[in-house]
């Protein structure tokens, strides 16, 4: 008889393990299955939603009055990085965030371009419509031209390593102003070769600065 209690006891224990593992899997089932909406508006006051398959984990907050938001609804963990705008200089912090904000990454105290926003890898930008427009996020390239087993009989050296920039400034909608600087260190280098006259003879043009500004009509 006690035998077959302890055989009972057993089955009942096994039965309750596996209802707890159960319980465990569906916990983490319904956390990798965690999916919420956001409902706003966007530059033209349309309303849109915004999906999110997980916690933003990696916040870039613009502005001093997102990353107290932020702070106020205890998700400082969450903030990766804080950028401001030039006024922000003369602001601070509340008194009852200064102590959370103290220990936030800063960016500059400047618009948030687009390179320093990829290059921090964030999964949510929190800021105003005024930093998602051209005037914050403006982009800008460097583009490199490696030219190389040139044949010195032909050319002055083997190499050349010449440097492109650009940068463009969204106005408005319609308005963009962009620089381009091409042979940025004014490399002096060739990448045709005359065999005629040897080495140096078609060489391409220095430094050069063009400042211009494009309108869609």
């Amino acid at each position: 008889m006690n035998r077959i209690i302890t055989i009972l006891v057993c089955v009942i224990l096994m039965f309750i393990l596996l209802l707890f593992h159960d319980n465990e899997n569906n916990t983490v089932k319904k956390i990798e299955s965690y999916y919420t909406t956001i409902s706003t508006v966007d530059s033209q006051r349309k309303k849109v939603e915004i999906g999110f398959s997980k916690v933003p984990q990696r916040v870039i907050a613009n502005r001093i009055y997102v990353a107290e938001t932020l702070i106020a609804l205890g998700a400082e963990k969450n903030i990766l990085a804080v950028n401001y705008q030039n006024t922000d200089r003369y602001k601070e912090y509340l008194p009852q965030y200064k102590e959370q904000a103290d220990n936030l990454s800063k960016i500059t105290f400047d618009n948030l371009t687009v390179e320093e926003a990829i290059n921090l890898q964030p999964d949510l930008i929190i800021g105003w419509l005024s930093t998602f427009n051209g005037k914050s996020l403006e982009t800008t390239d460097l583009l490199a031209n490696l030219y190389s087993g040139c044949d010195t009989s032909l050319y002055t050296s083997s190499s050349f390593l010449v440097f492109d920039w650009n940068l463009n400034y969204e106005v408005n909608k319609d308005l963009t102003a962009y620089i381009t600087v091409n042979n940025l260190t004014n490399e002096a280098y060739e990448n045709t070769a005359l065999y005629t006259y040897g080495p140096g003879a078609a060489p391409q043009p220095g430094r050069c600065i063009m400042v211009g500004m494009k309108y869609s009509f």
